[in-house]
C-alpha cells in the first residue's frame, strides 16, 4: 500500500485566534474599534439586537439575491446601517439597524472593510 507523507503547511487560524489577533492588533490602537467592541459586548446591545431581530425577522436582502432565488431567509444578526466606528451615538437607534442573514452580513462587512460604501444597500428597506 503506498504511503503518503504528511503535508506540513501553514495551518489556517481558528476564528477565535483571528479575533484575538484583531483585538491585540487593531482594536488595541484604534479607540473607535475599542468603543464598538464595548458596545457590542454590553447587555444593552444584546437587548437591542433581540428587538431588531423581532422587528426584522427576515433578512433585509441588501443584494436582492434572496428575492431573485425566491428564498425566504431568517435574520440572524443585527447590522448597523451607519457603523459604530462612524457614529457610535446611533448604536441603539432602531432606524439605524436592520436584520440580516449571516451570508449577507459577511458580504456587507467585507465591502465595508475594503472601503466601499454600504449604506445605500439599505435604503430600500
Amino acid at each position: 500500500m503506498p504511503f503518503k507523507a504528511p503535508v506540513h503547511g501553514a495551518r489556517k487560524k481558528s476564528r477565535a485566534q483571528s479575533y484575538k489577533d484583531y483585538d491585540n492588533g487593531r482594536r488595541k490602537f484604534d479607540p473607535s474599534l475599542a468603543l464598538a467592541k464595548k458596545i457590542r459586548s454590553s447587555a444593552r446591545w444584546q437587548r437591542m439586537q433581540r428587538r431588531v431581530l423581532r422587528h426584522y425577522p427576515l433578512c433585509c436582502d441588501p443584494f436582492k439575491e434572496h428575492a431573485n432565488k425566491g428564498e425566504i431567509v431568517p435574520s440572524l444578526q443585527a447590522h448597523h446601517v451607519i457603523g459604530l466606528r462612524e457614529m457610535p451615538e446611533l448604536a441603539f437607534v432602531m432606524s439605524n439597524c436592520r436584520g440580516i442573514c449571516l451570508t449577507c452580513h459577511d458580504r456587507v462587512e467585507k465591502m465595508h472593510r475594503s472601503g466601499k460604501p454600504t449604506q445605500e444597500l439599505f435604503i430600500h428597506v
